[in-house]
């Protein structure tokens, strides 16, 4: 049975990297076509690119990789416009917020475009892992 579980969750844990990247892709060709820079939304860690320059990171951590960091939670984006970003690629964030849906509304204000990576909920792991209150 414990073999079995660990596939399923490789398996799992492949498709949802595989998502994340392809995500993050359509969110530059978003931004490429709107000619307006890219909000991401949740430290790269080694998973995709920081943004390129005129774009932003938005992450809770104190500091980042990317040079153009901003510590911010996404349910309060004061310091960006409206429809600033062409898209706003969000990497297994919103399931961590206190307030999802008005997260929601503070990326749909300031991007044009909102792409979501979220765990799925048929998994294991992320039940394992404290702070995902919205499986």
């Amino acid at each position: 049975m414990i073999p079995l579980l660990l596939a399923w969750e490789a398996g799992c844990w492949l498709y949802e990297k595989t998502e994340r990247r392809r995500l993050f892709r359509e969110a530059r060709v978003c931004c490429q076509r709107s000619r307006k820079p890219m909000l991401v939304v949740g430290e790269p860690d080694g998973e995709y690119p920081c943004p390129p320059p005129g774009g932003a990171l938005v992450d809770l951590r104190p500091t980042s990789v990317c040079p153009n960091h901003v510590r911010a939670s996404i349910e309060f984006l004061p310091m960006f416009r409206d429809k600033q970003f062409g898209a706003a690629f969000v990497s297994h964030v919103i399931e961590h917020v206190e307030h999802p849906l008005r997260a929601l509304a503070e990326l749909t204000r300031v991007a044009d475009r909102v792409l979501i990576s979220y765990p799925r909920p048929w998994r294991l792991a992320p039940y394992l892992v404290p702070g995902h209150p919205w499986l």
